[in-house]
């Protein structure tokens, strides 16, 4: 995350009450998320949509895309880092989540508590997908999809990838022909060598040649399923509303002329910005009007999870997430 957006996401709140600035920040947040069970037997309680409306990806299903405040700030963050290195990238089809309230979802066994996600790969020349397509060598942007790979895993959320073993070693062999550590390798590809399959974060899945099974970690809504504790809940509250990213409305003034210029202090891109208040090519919004964007997510700083007695031990590492794309909320 860049100082700009963090000090937009920290004190624009404070700029607000003491200097009047025409900015109203929508911090609508119901309930806690709780993650219930197992991905193959549990529920998903106050599940968060994940968003439609941003770059990077295309929603396959809108009623089956309930999720936690931490898989969609993973996910968000892995489509900024992959952004800044493919900008003119098509988008990415992503799959079913979970449904709303969790539990079975038909055509699944698992996806049941928020936590697994099904994710596209790339076709070579930048062909846009619109669903999965079984992929070999002769279709798999293996470049593309090998670096989407590493932005998920940068995110520290990602615990299990259950993809085919013939694109396993697709990408293996481009990997290692790119100088990848070996030692790395051996810790993601069941095919590297030196480590049980079983200890492999990339899992084979048979049949998954046209997508990745992503099972992501959710400390903070797997804490939820088990603790009462008022004190410990309102913590936990807070951790989620850390990774979810909040509407901003700013009213135009008189002196906003390029909505360029406007990007550049929001900290956001100009075609995002477009596309969330339905603006034409140089279209000047007049004063008075409304400007809606998004301030990015955060992982909870570590002292929030020091706070919370007995549970440090079981929380991931708690790193910042570099600015991702945005949640719409209501």
């Amino acid at each position: 995350m860049t100082l700009r957006r963090a000090f937009l996401l920290v004190c624009l709140p404070v700029v607000f009450l003491f200097t009047l600035s025409p900015i109203i920040i929508d911090d609508a947040f119901c309930a806690i998320t709780t993650s219930v069970g197992e991905p193959f037997r549990g529920c998903l309680i106050n599940g968060v949509k994940f968003p439609s409306n941003m770059h990077g990806y295309k929603l396959g299903d809108e009623d089956r895309s309930y999720t936690t405040p931490e898989v969609v700030g993973a996910l968000l963050d892995a489509f900024e880092r992959f952004g800044e290195r493919y900008p003119d990238s098509c988008d990415l089809f992503l799959g079913h989540f979970s449904r709303k309230g969790g539990g079975r979802l038909g055509g699944h066994e698992s996806h049941q508590n928020g936590r697994d996600v099904d994710i596209g790969l790339f076709a070579k020349n930048n062909l846009q997908l619109d669903g999965f397509v079984p992929m070999d060598s002769k279709i798999l942007d293996v470049s593309k999809t090998w670096h989407m790979i590493q932005c998920l895993l940068e995110t520290q959320s990602v615990q299990t990838i259950y993809l085919d073993k013939s694109i396993q070693s697709q990408l293996y062999k481009y990997a290692l022909g790119e100088g990848a550590d070996r030692d790395l390798l051996s810790r993601v590809f069941t095919n590297a060598g030196g480590r049980g399959e079983t200890e492999c974060i990339m899992q084979h899945e048979p049949g998954h040649r046209n997508h990745m099974h992503i099972r992501f970690v959710a400390p903070w809504s797997t804490l939820a399923a088990r603790e009462k504790d008022p004190q410990t809940r309102m913590v936990i509250e807070s951790a989620q509303l850390c990774y979810l990213p909040r509407r901003v409305d700013y009213y135009v003034r008189e002196n906003d002329k390029d909505l360029s210029k406007l990007t550049k202090v929001f900290g956001v891109r100009y075609k995002d910005l477009r596309k969330w208040n339905s603006l034409f090519e140089n279209q000047i919004p007049r004063p008075g009007e409304r400007v809606v964007f998004y301030l990015f997510g955060t992982k909870p700083p570590v002292q929030l999870a020091r706070s919370l007695k007995g549970v440090t031990e079981t929380t991931p590492p708690l790193s910042p997430v570099r600015g991702g794309n945005t949640i719409a909320l209501p």
